[in-house]
């Protein structure tokens, strides 16, 4: 089977942490043809990598993890929904068997291809899709109409996107999370320790963001300040509100309990979560976070916020908890249910929570949606 991907996700920078890799892991784990087509935005602001483009979009040979590019030039008309695009290569590659958009520019193109070949395609939607959704809704509209399945990001996606349209789409989404490393995940002894341990020792709570506004780090430190449990929380990442937060640890005398550590490469952070408890990262809006699985799969107890994230994958109480972000006293109480849990609870939280991990491999993600693809261009 020969799918075209049309995105600007492909291929992803592993250092850029603005952008969703997901959509990168989903082609590289698809065992079929996959030709990626990446538009290249026309604009007065791309001027300066007129050069860059043309080289671009002349190479009819380029290949990236060992799928074929396809770049082309793409003009929107201000102020309406309207892309006019060039691919020059479409004849020396071979044709679709269904069409796979992603993101705002990749939908409205996957769907002009559709009716060119006339096969099925799906739209990607993201958080950004639903926010121009609410814009440009007769537009966009037409796009997911057509549309034989809608590929969302995270439950709260199909949640907003459910809102939005009074369930108009229901039938055809379908949830494609984020994946992890199957090697990544810790083997169930681990688990089984850290829900034992948890309670007989100094309680290590982490969290691992970009810090800033929405995170709600500073809720999170200031219910530590009221804690009354030996514990050590340890907060990961940069950001515009981290002075902030170094104020605000200052100011309750926890400089001896919570440290800021600034930005870690990835397998340094895998380890602090796997020396740690508990992950705190009850933040909105927040999309679907690797970071939360990264955690899960070193045996943390996962702690999110209700509606957004990692809501959907977390079932309260079930393995793990969620809490409305920004409230004091609801964290509070998740906290104090999660050390008072007898030992067989924390287990069997642990067993359900490395079970929900175990089915979140790259792998098997990448599985579940090309077995839709399948689906609807056999249809």
């Amino acid at each position: 089977m020969t799918i075209y991907l049309i995105t600007e996700l492909y291929p992803a920078d592993e250092n850029d942490i603005s952008i969703t890799h997901a959509v990168r892991n989903f082609a590289d784990n698809w065992n079929e043809e996959v030709i990626v087509f990446c538009p290249l935005g026309i604009g007065i602001s791309t001027i300066r990598n007129w050069k860059k483009y043309i080289q671009l979009i002349k190479d009819p040979h380029r290949q990236v993890n060992g799928r074929r590019m396809v770049f082309f030039p793409l003009l929107k008309i201000p102020f309406i929904r309207k892309y006019y695009y060039l691919i020059n290569h479409r004849s020396t590659l071979p044709p679709p068997n269904v069409i796979a958009g992603h993101c705002i520019k990749g939908n409205h193109i996957a769907y002009a291809m559709s009716k060119r070949y006339g096969l099925a395609f799906s739209a990607g939607m993201h958080n950004h899709d639903i926010d121009v959704l609410q814009k440009e809704r007769r537009q966009y509209s037409k796009v997911l109409a057509a549309s034989s399945l809608i590929v969302c990001r995270s439950y709260n996606i199909r949640r907003r996107l459910n809102e939005l349209t009074g369930q108009k789409y229901e039938k055809q989404t379908f949830i494609a999370n984020s994946g992890i490393e199957a090697e990544q995940i810790e083997e169930q002894v681990l688990f089984k320790k850290k829900a034992n341990s948890l309670g007989k020792r100094e309680a290590v709570l982490i969290t691992a963001a970009h810090l800033r506004q929405g995170k709600n780090i500073d809720v999170t430190i200031e219910v530590l300040s009221d804690l009354r449990r030996p514990f050590t929380y340890t907060i990961i990442g940069e950001g515009p509100e981290r002075q902030a937060l170094q104020g605000l640890i200052d100011q309750h005398g926890l400089s001896g309990k919570i440290s800021i550590l600034g930005w870690k490469k990835r397998s340094e952070v895998l380890d602090y979560f796997r020396e740690s408890d508990i992950f705190i990262m009850a933040s909105a809006p927040e999309t679907f976070g690797l970071t939360y699985l990264e955690a899960m799969a070193k045996g943390c107890i996962i702690v999110g916020a209700y509606g957004h994230g990692i809501d959907g994958v977390i079932q309260n109480g079930k393995n793990g908890f969620l809490v409305e972000p920004g409230k004091k006293d609801a964290l509070e109480k998740v906290l104090e249910e999660i050390f008072t849990l007898s030992e067989k609870q924390r287990e069997d939280l642990a067993a359900r929570s490395r079970k929900t991990i175990l089915e979140l491999t790259e792998l098997k993600v990448a599985d579940a949606y090309l077995a839709k693809l399948k689906e609807i261009a056999s249809k």
